[in-house]
């Protein structure tokens, strides 16, 4: 299961970038595609509560709501902050947050600070050593998968939004638009 949900995360991923390339004014829905998402990694954290990783669970969560806000909202600032929320999250799910005392990827941590059985209190018999620690790394396999989509649609969004305001027509700003050779500016009348 973890290696069709890497296929078809690639294939979707490829194709995402592919279509936003030739089509920018879609963009405009990753904002509404990003909400969705957030909605997901909120539920999906909710089962990250009852294990020794609680806290990078909280953190998950509390990220996915400032980001629900954030895209409801439609602040160029609170995207903005998102972003920067989002990217950080994606580190810490990668496990590249050593520093800040995030030690293993998301992937690994349900098990890798305490073994099951004596965090739980059980046997090696037990369902919840076998089933919902399973269950969790299948959790924290898509919410892997989800981070850096999650990245990638708030920057799109947030420079679809800047480039609106600042009246540019190409979605992403001046992203492959050609400026004229006197710059802003007319130019001046020959004189005959």
């Amino acid at each position: 299961m973890v290696t069709l949900l890497g296929v078809l995360f690639t294939f979707f991923l490829l194709a995402c970038w592919i279509l936003l390339a030739f089509k920018p004014s879609l963009a405009n829905i990753l904002r509404w595609v990003n909400i969705v998402f957030c909605v997901l990694q909120v539920f999906m954290t909710i089962f990250f509560w009852f294990n020794p990783i609680w806290t990078i669970g909280l953190q998950l969560l509390v990220v996915a709501v400032f980001g629900i806000f954030a895209l409801i909202s439609n602040s160029p600032d609170h995207i903005l902050v998102f972003v920067f929320l989002s990217l950080f999250d994606t580190l810490v799910c990668f496990g590249k947050m050593q520093i800040l005392g995030y030690p293993v990827n998301l992937l690994d941590a349900p098990v890798a600070d305490t073994g099951c059985d004596s965090y739980y209190g059980t046997s090696d018999s037990d369902a919840i050593c076998y089933g919902y620690i399973n269950y969790l790394r299948f959790l924290a396999f898509c919410l892997i998968l989800l981070q850096p989509l999650q990245t990638f649609f708030a920057y799109l969004t947030y420079k679809a939004h800047t480039g609106e305001e600042r009246g540019l027509l190409g979605g992403y700003g001046n992203i492959g638009e050609k400026q004229p050779a006197y710059a802003g500016s007319e130019p001046s009348p020959s004189h005959t």
